[in-house]
């Protein structure tokens, strides 16, 4: 077991039986406690298989090349629920959607798993009942996001709550572990039953901090009886910006017990993709002032963002990442409809110090979606 020192090798030592899950259950906190990060790479949306999903570890990213297939195929397969994607990831814990929209959260090393509420019990999205005039139609890819509050324990759930980024109207819902049925969220003194327009969000010091596409950041008690989304703070305006030639995406993140906004600035008019990612802004949430304050450096810490929940580890507690780098992943989901092209060519490390952004080579493409980071499991 000592020679398991990669997530993806405890992954597939835990896939093999029951007997040995339970051993690497039991040695996972002593066993990945500097192990580096990785992502699930999705299978095929036509391959009926229910180990189409392989894992890619950090460290064996930059080694893939135009052999990129034989890479592909001595991946570690993950034993995944049959034809099920996954809509987000916290600490190893992935939210898992299926064809017949069932959800629950499952988790990569032991295989435990806690059901979520149906994809059909999402709160109605006015805007979309306008269209339809009956009811709404919902359908795997209606959850864009998933969020987790915290890592579930196996005698308590009741701290642990999930929330979703649904629909393409990016209304926002949540739930306790538990529930049946997903809640809607409403802004403070709003009649509206939903909240839409959210592009990312976060937990952080047990509150909800989601982003709007306005530019102002909202917060929520999800404790409370009726929990309602307060505004807190305009975004902060980014420096280095110019809407006419790129767009802009932005995630939060939680960093040494700070809340982070990041830009990330994609090009749109000089690749032969049709987007690329060019440059990077972190902002640092001054709580007691209420102010941004623009981040010069990361310190010890690396931030990984993309479509799956956004989180920071320290190079001195994980091996194999770069302090005051930012990892990306290629979040666009549409790629082969406006691009024509699979995903997976926007993929990299950011050096924060030097502004300059190393890519992982193009020729690794990914299938279907967008992958998903995975982070050790410690605890």
């Amino acid at each position: 077991m000592k020679k398991l020192n990669h997530l993806s090798n405890i992954i597939s030592f835990s896939s093999v039986c029951s007997s040995w899950r339970s051993i690497g259950v039991q040695d996972r906190s002593h066993l990945l406690r500097r192990t580096p990060p990785g992502f699930i790479i999705p299978g095929r949306p036509n391959n009926n298989s229910c180990k189409s999903q392989r894992f890619l570890p950090l460290t064996k990213l930059k080694l893939c090349n135009d052999n990129d297939t034989l890479v592909y195929h001595n991946l570690p397969l993950l034993s995944l629920p049959d034809k099920s994607e996954c809509r987000g990831s916290y600490r190893g814990w992935l939210v898992m959607v299926n064809p017949k929209l069932d959800m629950a959260m499952l988790d990569l090393v032991s295989g435990s798993t806690f059901r979520l509420p149906s994809v059909t019990t999402l709160p109605p999205v006015p805007q979309a009942l306008a269209i339809s005039k009956t009811h709404v139609y919902y359908s795997m890819s209606s959850v864009n996001k998933a969020i987790i509050s915290s890592s579930p324990a196996s005698s308590s759930s009741s701290n642990c709550f999930v929330s979703v980024i649904y629909t393409r109207h990016r209304a926002l819902a949540y739930c306790k572990l538990g529930d049946k049925i997903w809640r809607a969220i409403k802004f403070e003194g709003s009649n509206d039953k939903s909240c839409d327009g959210f592009t990312d969000a976060i937990y952080h010091k047990g509150r909800l901090y989601a982003l709007h596409d306005s530019g102002k950041i909202f917060t929520s008690d999800l404790t409370a009886l009726y929990p309602v989304m307060t505004e807190f703070i305009a975004s902060p305006p980014p420096r280095h910006f110019n809407k006419q030639l790129s767009t802009e995406v932005c995630y939060l993140v939680e960093s040494r017990g700070e809340l982070l906004l990041v830009y990330r600035r994609k090009d749109n008019t000089q690749t032969r993709i049709g987007y690329r990612t060019r440059m990077f802004e972190v902002y640092s949430l001054d709580f007691s002032n209420k102010k941004w304050i623009p981040a010069t450096s990361l310190g010890e810490y690396a931030l990984f963002i993309g479509r799956s929940q956004s989180f920071s580890l320290s190079e001195l507690n994980v091996g194999g990442i770069k302090r005051n780098h930012i990892y990306f992943m290629d979040d666009c989901i549409y790629a082969d409809y406006y691009y024509k092209k699979n995903t997976g060519y926007d993929m990299g490390d950011f050096d924060f110090e030097s502004s300059t952004i190393d890519f992982y080579p193009t020729s690794f493409r990914l299938p279907y979606l967008p992958g998903f980071w995975v982070t050790p499991v410690l605890g």
